[in-house]
C-alpha cells in the first residue's frame, strides 16, 4: 500500500511493504532533508522486485508522521524508484 505523509514536514510518498525486512529512505529524499547519517559497512539489498542495490549508511530516529502518530525508525538509503520511503510493517508494535 502507498500513502502520502511527513517526514520533518516535507510530504513524502511511503510505500508501506509487508514483506520488507528492514526500512529503506531514497537517497534524494535524505540529500533534501539535509538527514544526519550513521556509517556502516557497504551492505546489498535484494529488492521485491528481483533488481538487487547497494548502499551504505543508515538514518537512525526518522520520524513518520503517519496518519496522526508519529513512528521513530531507522533507515537505509538506497535509490528508490517512485516511492521516497520504503516502510518495514510488521504489525501492531508501531503502534504502541
Amino acid at each position: 500500500m502507498k500513502m502520502k505523509e511527513v517526514i520533518s514536514e516535507q510530504q513524502v510518498l511511503i510505500l508501506i511493504d509487508l514483506d520488507a525486512t528492514h526500512n529503506f529512505i531514497s537517497v534524494n529524499l535524505v540529500q533534501k532533508l539535509k538527514l544526519p547519517i550513521t556509517r556502516t559497512e557497504a551492505y546489498g539489498v535484494a529488492m521485491g522486485t528481483g533488481d538487487s542495490a547497494k548502499g551504505k549508511g543508515i538514518y537512525k530516529g526518522v520520524t513518520l508522521h503517519l496518519k496522526g502518530i508519529n513512528i521513530v525508525e531507522d533507515f537505509s538509503p538506497l535509490g528508490l524508484g517512485s516511492s521516497d520511503v520504503i516502510w518495514e510493517y510488521n504489525g501492531w508494535q508501531h503502534w504502541a
